[in-house]
């Protein structure tokens, strides 16, 4: 049998990968040895993914955790033991990690080690749109955003190496449209790493008593200041500057991820590229001060494109009142971008026409897609919660009673519709 395509040992060779077969493909070639999460679209893909590459690379350790604290727990413990690890997970399952993720951070680690967090924009199969951004301001850690399913293996590869030399985990920040994405993909080199393994029985670092962990913060904070000196040399943060003006205006724009990708498709519709400035984050935090500052010294207005939360837009505009010029240089993001949900191409292109006074028509839906009636999410055929309601229901019936069916997370919530309506 032949080996997958993503398991494929040909450096140079272009391939078209989804974003999660990307960033499995990252992971080995960075020789990650330990990987270990819980499963949640749409980051469920990955360890599948390892999983096949597995049978090939025998040196990969995976499991399916309980939940994402004791998958992070198994990750943290190979980065403790100088191991390469990577621990998976969507974006609420961070939330059930962070009460290990947020002191191991004080820590920092050993072994490359990288947590990836699935955002979901639009709550294609979430229960709320959180920003998973805010977790890496909350603990101190950096924050890498790739921006296609290349970037995102090439960046994911990368950050095991910064993680080891800066001693931090890195928290590795993707959304639905990279993750379930496609694109073309060049193959690099596997890595093996040769080198001792084993715990270090450092009391003193890895066991957070209080007096440890006041002396930890001290560290965290050096760490983070350091990674912040070299954030405008991070090699996938990129400034294009541009003189020109549009209706007298020189404009900028900023943009990180998925919306950085779509961002340039906009201004090449309108062909404008060349006419604007352009900063493009690949370390979302800490953020490239002095990068920022040539942007603020060559634009008259800046346009934050971000989804969900202003997080950059508040960087920006902090620095801006910093550097005194608050009043002088107008940033937008928020009051043009909506909060909520994921930004279509229209939205992009709506906003920048109305933006820099350029004309735009919408394409009208065609009439044959209007008659499509929608079709609500079920459980998979043969899932195993079919037949749990199932029972369910037949107890109600015989009770002539109706249950409240309370649950823990995952799609089995999908049995409020019809025909269980659980």
């Amino acid at each position: 049998m032949s080996k997958p395509y993503y398991a494929e040992d040909n450096p140079g060779k272009k391939i078209v990968m989804l974003g999660n077969e990307a960033i499995a493909r990252g992971i080995l070639e960075a020789g990650v040895v330990i990987g270990a999460g819980y499963p949640g679209t749409p980051s469920s893909e990955i360890l599948p993914t390892l999983a096949e590459m597995q049978k090939y690379f025998p040196h990969l350790k995976l499991e399916w955790s309980i939940n994402e604290k004791v998958g992070f727990e198994v990750a943290y413990g190979g980065s403790m033991s100088n191991v390469r690890s990577v621990a998976v997970m969507k974006h609420v399952g961070l939330n059930v990690a962070s009460d290990a993720f947020m002191t191991a951070c004080y820590a920092g680690a050993r072994g490359g080690m990288v947590v990836i967090s699935a955002d979901d924009p639009n709550c294609y199969s979430s229960q709320n749109e959180q920003d998973n951004r805010y977790f890496g301001l909350h603990a101190l850690v950096p924050v890498f955003e790739p921006a296609t399913p290349q970037e995102a293996k090439d960046m994911i590869k990368y950050a095991f190496d910064f993680s080891e030399e800066y001693h931090s985990l890195v928290l590795f920040r993707t959304t639905t449209r990279l993750n379930h994405g496609r694109g073309d993909v060049i193959l690099g080199e596997i890595n093996k790493i040769n080198r001792d393994y084993g715990f270090d029985w450092d009391r003193s670092r890895w066991v957070c008593l209080p007096s440890h962990s006041r002396v930890l913060r001290v560290r965290l904070l050096e760490r983070l200041e350091d990674i912040s000196e070299f954030a405008d040399e991070f090699p996938f943060n990129s400034l294009k500057l541009s003189k020109e003006k549009i209706n007298g205006i020189r404009y900028g724009f900023v943009a990180a991820g998925i919306p950085y990708s779509q961002l340039l498709d906009a201004l090449n519709y309108f062909g404008i590229t060349n006419k604007v400035s352009i900063l493009k984050l690949g370390l979302v935090y800490p953020p490239p001060k002095k990068l920022i500052k040539k942007l603020f010294n060559s634009t008259d207005e800046i346009v934050v494109v971000e989804e969900l939360e202003p997080f950059i837009e508040n960087i920006l505009k902090q620095l801006a009142f910093e550097e005194g010029i608050s009043n002088e240089l107008k940033i937008r993001g928020k009051d043009l971008f909506p909060q909520n949900g994921e930004f279509s191409a229209e939205i992009y292109l709506e906003n920048i026409a109305n933006l820099v006074g350029l004309p735009y028509e919408k394409v009208p839906v065609p009439e044959n897609m209007m008659i499509i009636p929608p079709r609500l999410p079920i459980l998979c055929p043969g899932c195993g919660h079919r037949a749990t309601f199932y029972a369910i229901k037949q107890v109600e019936k015989k009770m002539k009673t109706k249950f409240v069916n309370s649950s823990d997370i995952g799609c089995y919530t999908l049995a409020v519709y019809k025909p269980l309506e659980g």
